[in-house]
């Protein structure tokens, strides 16, 4: 209903075309503001590195692991054993279980493998050697590869594949 007062009209609240809500353009702009938001949020956290980071973890964790279980050998049989072990079998002197299963690297292809080399001879009398070599391979690590710092012409260790770098511990 409609009132006319000095020429000037004015509208009942019951026939006021009520404009709650948004446009269209307002909806796209708002979903486009959050879309580069979030591409910009996934490219910051780069959920590739966060993962190779927690598999590297995981590899310092297994090879401090294979480590204790080599100095146990070692502190029980007067040396390092002469076998290399494979990803799942036992470090056993014939007797004695020092570790049930070895750990298997993360991702386990691609060279991305444990390697064990016993070093420096045997030790004595006994058929147990004095020293070895444990290598990993560390994903998206910048920095040379290291060797086998008592055998640097090693060839036994294989290098790390692309955009790995190799890192080698030995018997403390």
């Amino acid at each position: 209903m409609v009132h006319t007062v000095c020429n000037m009209r004015f509208f009942d609240a019951k026939n006021r075309i009520s404009n709650n809500g948004f446009t269209l353009v307002e909806l796209v702009i708002v979903i486009a503001i959050i879309g580069i938001i979030s591409a910009t949020m996934i490219s910051l956290l780069n959920p590739n590195a966060q993962l190779a980071k927690g598999r590297n973890a995981q590899r310092n964790a297994d090879v401090t692991s294979i480590q204790s279980a080599l100095e146990e050998f070692r502190s029980q049989d007067n040396g390092y054993p002469g076998t290399v072990f494979p990803c799942g079998g036992k470090i056993t002197d014939g007797t004695t279980t020092f570790m049930n299963v070895i750990p298997c690297d993360p991702i386990n292809s691609n060279g991305l493998v444990y390697q064990y080399v016993p070093i420096n001879g045997k030790a004595g009398s006994s058929a147990y050697y004095q020293g070895y070599c444990l290598q990993m391979c560390l994903e998206n690590q910048a920095g040379a590869n290291q060797r086998c710092p008592q055998a640097p012409s090693l060839g036994a260790l294989q290098l790390c594949p692309g955009g790995s770098q190799q890192i080698v511990v030995t018997n403390p």
